[in-house]
């Protein structure tokens, strides 16, 4: 928002604030009403006095410091931090969206004559022609630290019904390109896995992190949960598991998953900034200090390499 069309909002919308108070707090609300008024504005004052938009300063002759001269300058700190949040909002919806609801997650080995022509392939062709695709909003891919498969290919889709559009189903499942059909993983990998997510926690994503790239680490886990604890379990993951996770340091953020097409049924997907960070004593103290994770834990199934931790490979190869 521009400089001018920010102080012309603000003008209005302060006018209208101001016109309340023309005609006095007093013979609006009365004594009584006048002195709770009064007690409410230094209660405000003193607490947000952070809103304050710099270069006003009460006691002013523009901000008074009785009942109404108080509250007019809150209207005012008030609409200011509404416009920059706005603005703020703004510059986020003219970033390229990179994350939705959906995942598609792609494992596999590859044997070492293969893996020059399989990391080429994917490389130089397949990541983008994907991403050509409505819907696919990002693609990173990793190496195992710890687990396996060795190799895994994540794509961030605005949603998991992107997999059953015809410009994916026509363009790609259904045409694969000659490169394909010699280096992919279908072809010449081993483990392989593909499996399509709709995500489940959290219920509503940071707007901020819409925008965000592929972090340099994951770990992730692919479970199953017998159908009597899955309430519970459920449960468990949202309120004391994975928040309890999040205040470690170096756990970016964390995502769960549902699985719609391929097993096992549930994903979760930690993004770090180190490949140490599972390995810390804050990160153990939060894997044992809850009695209800006691409880629950022993009843997860874990797919085969699972839990693992991943490094990216491409693109911005770290570690």
């Amino acid at each position: 928002m521009h400089a001018s069309s920010e102080t012309a909002l603000v003008t209005g919308l302060l006018q209208q604030d101001r016109a309340v108070f023309a005609v006095g707090p007093r013979r609006l609300l009365g004594d009584a009403g006048y002195h709770t008024l009064e007690l409410l504005s230094e209660f405000a004052a003193r607490e947000l006095d952070v809103l304050i938009p710099a270069g006003r300063t009460r006691g002013s002759d523009a901000d008074s410091m009785d009942a109404g001269g108080t509250l007019v300058s809150l209207c005012e700190a008030r609409h200011f931090q509404r416009i920059r949040e706005s603005s703020r909002t703004a510059e986020v919806s003219e970033m390229a969206k990179t994350r939705g609801t959906g995942l598609l997650m792609v494992w596999t080995d590859v044997d070492p004559e293969h893996e020059a022509e399989f990391n080429r392939w994917y490389n130089e062709e397949h990541l983008n022609r994907l991403l050509g695709v409505p819907g696919f909003l990002s693609a990173g891919r990793y190496r195992a630290i710890r687990g396996g498969p060795k190799y895994l290919a994540l794509y961030e889709l605005e949603d998991h019904h992107v997999m059953r559009s015809s410009a994916f189903l026509d363009e790609v499942r259904y045409r694969p390109s000659a490169a394909r059909t010699k280096a992919s993983g279908g072809f010449v990998g081993r483990n392989f896995l593909l499996n399509v997510y709709r995500q489940i926690y959290p219920a509503m994503t940071n707007p901020i992190e819409l925008t965000m790239g592929m972090s340099p680490y994951l770990q992730m886990g692919r479970m199953d949960i017998p159908a009597a604890m899955e309430e519970e379990f459920n449960a468990w993951y949202n309120t004391v598991y994975v928040p309890g996770y999040m205040t470690v340091p170096g756990c970016i953020r964390a995502r769960r998953y549902v699985c719609i097409e391929g097993q096992p049924k549930y994903l979760t997907l930690y993004e770090f900034e180190n490949p140490k960070v599972p390995e810390t004593d804050a990160w153990r103290t939060v894997s044992n200090s809850n009695p209800w994770t006691h409880r629950v834990r022993p009843n997860l199934q874990h797919g085969a390499g699972s839990p693992g931790v991943y490094a990216r490979i491409y693109p911005d190869p770290v570690g």
